[in-house]
């Protein structure tokens, strides 16, 4: 791999998240778990309980976050998620074929979410230590193979596919420690969780720091997302033909990868673009679904997973920029995520439940909450431009603090002076005297082969990201 797109860790290190990618869609996108009959229970009702669970979870994840290790480091936690994650799947058979109760169909999908989000956001963490280019090259990968995965899995005899199944989460959980080692893995867990411990930052302060409006709009467009795709329910829950899923898992892959690669591109470009496409994306989705007399087609569940999509991993980018430029826990910023995202979901679930096959007012309520959402983006687009910004000088001081070959010391001060402020804002920021700011600064040029600030600026700019 060139160095242009050098990765701090080998792709390797991150495969473990298709085994996550894989079991989420075998859970809520297969019949590979289902066995005849068929659950009884609405799958509504189940989706509901879920959302709830999740979010939960998400939150206490996001409350914990800097009280804790990261995530990925706790490994009895990881081990419990693991385990409970298997056995809700492995209860899902039983259910459906009538040997326990249909209630506990809940019960099962419900706890699986949770172990779900918890893994989720200890990947996440994992990710987050890559920056924005490494991690959206690693997440986009392993979500494709875990598509991938999920498709295989599925090809399997049912017994077979069943086994693999419950084994997935399990593979998600040791994956992330397979290439752990005290000393390896002692820079990322600094990066992954610098600076924010208790008695730094109080919730206040995270709240402060964290690009909350964004977070809100992604839980906004979770709203809509959580009505429509509730709306698609078959009325009947027993198993859904293998053609009819599969086709869908398909759309929805496809649907991510071009969500991927937009996303990617306006964040390279202005990242404001995103949400003024994939916003009224899902408004015609809407609209469409308001003014066909048929059910759900090929083109609402298109606009409506590229539209969500591209918000989620553009909200997904910038958090890891957060978490970059603002020292905040990557377990707090990523938990939020979830936990709003399932709240809309679950507020777009008990809505549409409520209203029934109403697709006239479910378009009005998804284009009110939708203007909503574009209103925030409005207001945030000044931290959106700040992120932006300082994630490039960042990128581009990283790259020529390495190939520089600066000490620890010397990084620290170049970080800060590249950044604009002056040497009186570094003896105090690093609690140095001014003879030693001029002695790093010295060997920084020298390092650099630059002589002043100018010269050094210029060659920063002329580093290609």
């Amino acid at each position: 791999m060139s160095k242009r797109f050098s990765l701090n860790k080998p792709v390797i290190y991150f495969l473990g998240h298709m085994f996550l990618v894989a079991w989420t869609q075998l859970l809520y996108s297969s019949s590979v778990l289902l066995l005849p009959p068929g659950p009884q229970l609405s799958l509504a009702i189940t989706h509901l309980f879920s959302s709830i669970f999740a979010g939960c979870l998400g939150l206490a994840v996001a409350l914990l976050a800097y009280k804790v290790t990261p995530l990925q480091q706790r490994r009895e936690m990881l081990h419990l998620m693991g385990i409970i994650g298997a056995v809700a799947t492995c209860g899902i058979p039983f259910v459906s074929c009538g040997l326990i109760d249909s209630w506990w169909v809940v019960v099962c999908v419900s706890l699986a979410a949770a172990a779900g989000t918890w893994l989720s956001v200890a990947w996440f963490e994992r990710f987050a230590a890559q920056g924005v280019r490494g991690a959206f090259i690693c997440y986009a990968l392993t979500s494709l193979l875990g598509s991938l995965l999920c498709l295989l899995i599925s090809l399997c005899p049912q017994p077979a596919g069943i086994v693999c199944t419950v084994l997935l989460p399990f593979c998600a959980t040791f994956s992330l420690q397979v290439f752990r080692s005290p000393v390896s893995d002692q820079p990322e867990s600094s990066a992954v969780n610098a600076a924010p411990t208790a008695e730094r930052f109080s919730y206040r302060q995270l709240l402060a720091r964290t690009p909350m409006r964004l977070i809100l709009v992604a839980g906004i467009i979770s709203f809509s997302l959580g009505a429509i795709r509730t709306l698609q329910l078959p009325v009947d829950p027993a198993m859904p033909p293998v053609g009819e899923w599969a086709f869908s898992l398909v759309t929805y892959t496809v649907a991510l990868a071009i969500a991927g690669i937009f996303a990617f591109l306006s964040y390279r470009l202005n990242q404001t673009i995103a949400f003024y496409i994939a916003i009224p994306l899902i408004a015609l989705a809407a609209i469409l679904l308001a003014t066909s007399t048929a059910g759900p087609g090929l083109a609402n569940s298109s606009l409506i997973y590229i539209g969500t999509s591209l918000i989620t991993i553009m909200v997904w980018l910038l958090l890891v920029d957060t978490v970059a430029i603002r020292g905040v826990p990557a377990a707090w910023c990523f938990g939020m995520l979830s936990a709003i995202q399932f709240a809309g979901t679950f507020i777009g679930q008990v809505f549409i439940v409520l209203a029934g096959d109403n697709r006239l007012l479910l378009a009005m309520v998804v284009l009110v909450v939708l203007l909503l959402a574009a209103l925030a983006v409005i207001g945030e687009r000044r931290v959106v431009s700040e992120l932006s910004g300082q994630s490039r000088i960042e990128a581009r001081a990283s790259r020529l603090c390495d190939s520089a070959n600066l000490s620890p010391r010397e990084r620290e001060v170049f970080m800060i002076w590249a950044s604009g402020h002056n040497s009186a804002y570094i003896e105090q920021s690093l609690n140095i005297s001014k003879n030693t700011v001029k002695t790093h600064l010295a060997h920084i040029y020298s390092k650099t082969k630059t002589t002043n600030r100018e010269e050094l600026l210029v060659l920063l700019d002329e580093i290609e990201l």
